[in-house]
């Protein structure tokens, strides 16, 4: 018995032949490379590593500037305070009675300097103890004269 088959038919099977094969090769593509869309465990860990390593330095850097922005903020106080002296030392001076002594101008200064100063021991004359938060500085005041202002070391 022979088959006669149409042109039709032979390109029926050819067709359902190569869609077939198609089916199996992507089939094995699957089974032999995955679909890799998303991170191994191992590269999120990585990934975390430096994360942690980085904010571990962010860290230390930020502890080391609230110790320098304190010991910064007592030098302004000191730079503040000079400023205050000089200014006060002028009122005297170009004032119609003018310069009398050293009391009269540290009586009159003003030596709160705002929120966050304090003072320890002091003002006095001489000197005295300023703090800022939790750092805290010895000064001492040298007076006045008829012919400079007094200063804050």
């Amino acid at each position: 018995m022979i088959f006669h088959s149409t042109e039709q038919e032979t390109e029926g099977w050819k067709f359902f032949w190569h869609q077939r094969i198609r089916i199996s090769m992507n089939i094995k593509a699957n089974i032999i490379r995955p679909n890799r869309s998303g991170f191994t465990l191992i590269e999120i860990l990585v990934v975390l590593i430096i994360l942690g390593v980085l904010a571990s330095i962010a860290q230390s850097k930020l502890v080391d500037l609230g110790d320098s922005t304190e010991n910064r903020a007592i030098e302004v106080g000191i730079m503040e305070l000079n400023v205050r002296e000089k200014l006060t030392w002028t009122d005297f001076k170009l004032s119609s009675s003018g310069w009398t002594n050293d009391n009269a101008v540290f009586s009159t200064m003003e030596m709160n300097l705002g929120a966050g100063y304090s003072w320890i021991a002091g003002p006095v004359n001489s000197g005295g103890t300023l703090q800022f938060k939790s750092k805290s500085v010895v000064l001492i005041r040298t007076s006045s004269t008829d012919l400079s202002a007094g200063q804050w070391e």
